[in-house]
């Protein structure tokens, strides 16, 4: 089986992270951003504070010798909504680290343009 690995592409402030992704990896993302959209929307109508779960979602790959990990993070405690909200973002390769935050909305774009890039290279194939 064929696996396709395209660019995740993320700005932050001056900053481009591209990071290679399989599609199954993208929808992981993708669901962990969906869960803390929806926990930001019951938070703006919920009648008390509580305390709210978090999305973290944690991918790793390569061989033993090129280990590779991208880690996304994001509290929506410690933002007022999601407007407001920032990703902690974590890239380990081989011996580099990198760990920065990106506001919410620049995640969300990233991965509806890694989406758009998918669809556009299924249709044209």
């Amino acid at each position: 089986m064929h696996t396709d690995i395209r660019p995740f592409v993320i700005q932050v402030e001056s900053t481009t992270l591209s990071i290679p992704l399989e599609e199954a990896e993208a929808r992981q993302l993708a669901v962990g951003l969906n869960n803390v959209l929806k926990t930001f929307q019951e938070k703006q109508t919920a009648e008390r504070p509580k305390r709210w779960d978090s999305m973290s979602v944690t991918l790793e790959g390569g061989s033993s010798d090129s280990r590779q990990s991208l880690q996304a993070m994001c509290n929506p405690n410690a933002h007022a909504t999601a407007f407001e909200a920032r990703v902690w973002l974590s890239v380990k390769t081989g011996g580099m680290s990198v760990a920065t935050e990106a506001k919410l909305s620049a995640f969300r774009a990233a991965l509806e343009a890694y989406f758009e890039q998918l669809r556009t290279s299924k249709t044209v194939a």
